[in-house]
């Protein structure tokens, strides 16, 4: 004869099964929780940190060639690098007849945030473009010149995969820009 307890019972067996649970807990907190206690304002999600900028491949600037492409000297060689994720207006030179809106500006930006000496180049999934150019995030301390030149509306985000790594970044740089009125997105 299968009987059914009784409902009194279950609810006692319920009870002692969540008594036994929050004792546990409680024994289970380390000794100094009340060390620990902060008041309700604290308990706040912290700002995400701030990204430390990866390690790179030192490099020597030896010319800016227009906005998103330089010249530098790494591994002992004269190497071309374009910059990943963005593009800035064309400027004149042997295979561009005129230059293009905003394209001196972007390039005169480029040489001042890169100022003169070593850099850093940060490179992705695909280290050359199909001309042979170095692809790379270019670094000036802890600035990324690719983001400083969306951010002052010199350049508008490109992008191209593989090279993916900070187009989110990329992307809200741009907005930035766009959002205020700056260089290429003045009105």
């Amino acid at each position: 004869m299968n009987r059914r307890p009784a409902p009194l019972a279950r609810h006692s067996a319920c009870f002692s099964l969540l008594v036994g649970l929050a004792l546990c807990v409680v024994s289970c907190e380390p000794e100094n929780a009340a060390d620990d206690a902060r008041p309700a304002a604290d308990l706040r999600p912290a700002e995400p940190p701030v990204e430390p900028p990866p390690v790179g491949a030192e490099a020597e600037l030896l010319a800016v060639v227009d906005g998103d492409t330089i010249r530098v000297r790494y591994g002992g060689r004269d190497e071309r690098v374009r910059y990943i994720g963005i593009d800035t207006p064309e400027v004149a030179h042997e295979s561009w007849e005129t230059s293009e809106r905003f394209g001196d500006e972007a390039t005169e930006a480029n040489e001042r945030l890169l100022g003169d000496g070593t850099l850093r180049l940060v490179f992705d999934v695909e280290r050359r473009d199909r001309y042979g150019r170095l692809l790379a995030y270019v670094y000036v301390d802890d600035t990324m010149i690719n983001e400083a030149l969306l951010l002052g509306g010199f350049a508008q985000l490109l992008t191209i995969a593989p090279n993916v790594r900070f187009a989110e970044r990329f992307r809200a740089a741009q907005q930035v820009a766009r959002d205020a009125g700056r260089g290429l997105w003045a009105p």
